[in-house]
């Protein structure tokens, strides 16, 4: 019996990006509390898989959750610079360093999923 290659991480992390995308264009078709839901799901997916030390668990659960928060989630005269840590985090990536950049991506979702509660607040 053979066996079968598993994935390697980065594909793993490209896989979940797409499907991260699909379900982003499905939920944006929620109102905004739903898909305020389903980002906090996501984030806290992306919490417990950091915790139990799945790195690319964490990064596609937080990859799903920027998805359904979209571009629009820093009010207007907001200096944010979450932009910023997500290169910093796909630098992480590109490095080997998943880790770092799940750990840099759940700030991100933290501080954007802060911004749509007081929008809908």
């Amino acid at each position: 019996m053979t066996r079968r290659p598993r994935p390697s991480a980065r594909f793993r992390v490209v896989l979940a990006g797409l499907v991260a995308a699909l379900g982003a264009s499905a939920a944006a078709a929620e109102p905004a509390g739903g898909r305020l839901d389903l980002a906090r799901r996501h984030a806290t997916e992306g919490r417990a898989a950091l915790a139990r030390g799945d790195d690319a668990a964490a990064l596609a659960a937080f990859d799903a959750a920027l998805a359904v928060i979209g571009e629009g989630a820093v009010p207007p005269g907001t200096i944010d610079d979450s932009g910023l840590h997500l290169v910093l985090a796909d630098a992480k990536l590109r490095r080997g360093e998943m880790a770092a950049a799940a750990r840099l991506k759940a700030g991100v979702v933290e501080t954007r999923l802060s911004f749509l509660t007081r929008r809908n607040h």
